[in-house]
């Protein structure tokens, strides 16, 4: 299960890439964002079911045990990789267009 959750994470950031979501920091970031958010909902349900607890309510739950930890960590990277994507496209989209000069 937790596999398939980075899958449909992972193909969603790529479809969003490949409609050209990936040219600015705003609609990069919000790509990331939401790929993470698909790869945490699954995770989270998935985890609540292997220790039997909660998703979010009381004290020991799913979001707490499996999201929480990790979210400034995935804040970071998500903030990181959309300011890097903006210029990897850019320059992909310029090696392209050398390649088909001529």
């Amino acid at each position: 299960m937790r596999v398939s959750a980075q899958l449909d994470g992972a193909g969603t950031i790529g479809y969003l890439a490949e409609r050209r979501h990936d040219r600015n920091l705003p609609s990069s970031w919000s790509a990331m964002a939401l790929g993470s958010i698909i790869i945490y909902v699954f995770g989270a349900g998935w985890l609540a079911h292997q220790l039997n607890v909660p998703i979010a309510t009381g004290d020991t739950n799913a979001l707490s045990l499996g999201v929480t930890p990790f979210l400034v960590g995935d804040l970071a990277s998500c903030y990181s990789l959309a300011r890097c994507f903006p210029q990897c496209g850019q320059s992909s989209i310029e090696r392209s267009s050398w390649r088909h000069i001529g």
